[in-house]
């Protein structure tokens, strides 16, 4: 390129921004500038929604596979509940049949009772709940508490005319004579743990395993046999010791009672001739 030709490139570039600086200077630019400002504001405002959007989309995405892991959790909570229900029935079926072949009859009438929960206190210090049913429905100081299942939660404490008090398994003090499924190995479970229940005073030659479910033994006059409980987890055993001890999770929440049935003793149960 000669330098003519150079110097006129230069000339024109240099003249082009004058022309701009003074336009600017004097506001003739300022038309262009907000034409620009009106066309960019609304695309600036649509990509400002499609990013909010999209963070929206994902969180909700997070979401749904957060839901769908706890769904398949509390579907495999549901099938082991299921089966261990079903496992107990066939159990109970058989002690039924054995019971009747041996001419054994149970020796008290029973029934059942709907109530509903209207107050519960349920923590590491105490464990009772209220329910709307009292003396005009029959209940009594001792009966047996189960849900809807047939899981034994506790006994009825106090009785008004219209009011009772269940004093819950897992409370502080309480006590009930319990027995393993599989096996017959009878202890006593006792509530005041806040990781479950122990079941204790188990003769230390007995064989006690993870997983087996612990029932109610049963009293004649009072509660019944085989109401399930829950299942042992963990055993603590020493050899120089009489007894050994389990920990036994609890087959129900006591902080999820709505509704509970009461198991009402009615009397001497009818002999057959």
């Amino acid at each position: 390129m000669s330098l003519a030709r150079k110097l006129r490139l230069s000339f024109i570039l240099l003249t082009i921004g004058a022309v701009l600086t003074g336009a600017t200077l004097l506001g003739v630019m300022r038309p262009l500038e907000g034409m620009v400002g009106r066309i960019a504001a609304p695309l600036e405002r649509s990509f400002t929604a499609i990013a909010l959007a999209s963070r929206e989309v994902i969180s909700d995405l997070a979401r749904i596979r957060d839901l769908k892991h706890d769904n398949q959790a509390l579907a495999t909570k549901v099938r082991e509940l299921t089966r261990m229900v079903s496992e107990l029935s066939a159990v109970r079926r058989e002690n039924t049949e054995l019971r009747n072949q041996l001419g054994l009859r149970e020796k008290t009438q029973r029934d059942v009772l709907r109530a509903s929960v209207t107050v519960a206190r349920v923590d590491d210090q105490q464990g009772f709940v209220s329910i709307d049913r009292g003396n005009d429905a029959g209940i009594s100081v001792g009966d047996g508490v189960v849900t809807s299942d047939g899981i034994f939660v506790g006994t009825v404490s106090e009785v008004t005319e219209v009011r009772s008090l269940v004093r819950l398994l897992s409370a502080p003090g309480s006590a009930v004579a319990g027995e393993t499924l599989p096996g017959g190995i009878t202890g006593i479970v006792r509530g005041g743990l806040s990781q479950g229940l122990s079941f204790d005073e188990v003769p230390n030659e007995e064989t006690l395993e993870p997983g087996m479910v612990v029932v109610t033994l049963g009293d004649p006059e009072g509660i019944p046999s085989d109401l399930p409980i829950g299942e042992i987890e963990r055993i603590f055993r020493e050899p120089t010791k009489l007894f050994q001890s389990a920990l036994v999770a609890p087959l129900v929440d006591s902080h999820t009672l709505r509704t509970v049935f009461v198991i009402r003793t009615l009397g001497p149960a009818t002999q057959d001739p």
